[in-house]
């Protein structure tokens, strides 16, 4: 791991310790020190029921990285982490650390737009995505962050999601999915750090988002066992590695 790759991480890992007192070590939950989430900016062409079906997937997002944190930093070893990322390297360790770190920060600190589509009125979306972020000259002109919202996904029901994932309620499956948007932002550690008081020095860079190479279970498995460096940068494969621990452990979202 070169020089800029080891203060990245450990810039974000530092803001890590810091907002959790140290929960790698002392073995307190994420999910007690969570801070809350900047509310989310709702386009005009959200409904009051786009609305209501997106706030309580956001704040499964938060439970979800909170979940996704504590995952990672204890449990390198697990067979969850084997199936999104495959086999322990301390180089992609990290790398799936500081990433889960930097949208913990992220989704924080910055602010975040969501348009609802209906039918009729987007290609891809009338084609049977979920949701998508828009190429990165409209997402991220003036800093702004925007993820695009299909009708299948705020129409969607448990008994689809039931028959698709194993995701028993609709709302998680979207909280998995709202994840996975996410992870395509390029956060940009060092303005991140710096706004929540932390200086990372000057060689910090950002660390890219994810690109799509592979969805579903079936598929980021096997991704993991032939090319563990491109599930790092899988969008889905922090979907899986999210819905397998809470499988295994019980975890029940909103």
């Amino acid at each position: 791991m070169n020089f800029i790759r080891n203060r990245l991480v450990l810039g974000a890992l530092a803001f890590g310790l810091a907002l959790s007192g140290n929960a790698m070590m002392s073995g307190h939950s994420w999910a007690q020190m969570s801070p809350p989430l900047t509310p989310l900016k709702f386009n005009d062409s959200c409904t009051q029921a786009n609305k209501d079906v997106l706030l309580v997937a956001h704040e499964n997002l938060r439970l979800m990285l909170d979940d996704a944190l504590e995952g990672v930093s204890k449990e390198f070893d697990s067979q969850e982490y084997r199936d999104a990322f495959g086999e322990p390297n301390t180089e992609r360790e990290f790398d799936v650390l500081g990433r889960l770190l930097l949208m913990r920060i992220g989704v924080s600190t910055v602010d975040i737009t969501v348009n609802c589509i209906a039918k009729g009125v987007d290609k891809l979306c009338d084609k049977g995505v979920w949701a998508y972020v828009p190429k990165q000259a409209e997402a991220y002109e003036d800093k702004k962050y925007i993820i695009n919202f299909c009708h299948s996904y705020l129409d969607t029901t448990d008994e689809f999601v039931q028959k698709v994932s194993m995701w028993p309620k609709a709302s998680m499956m979207q909280g998995a999915v709202f994840l996975h948007e996410v992870t395509h932002f390029a956060w940009n550690s060092k303005e991140m750090l710096q706004e929540v008081g932390l200086n990372p020095g000057d060689d910090a860079h950002p660390l890219l988002g994810t690109t799509d190479k592979r969805y579903n279970a079936k598929a980021v498995k096997r991704l993991a066992e032939k090319n563990p460096d491109r599930a790092v940068k899988n969008a889905d494969s922090y979907h899986v590695f999210v819905m397998k621990l809470a499988m295994r452990k019980g975890t029940i979202y909103k």
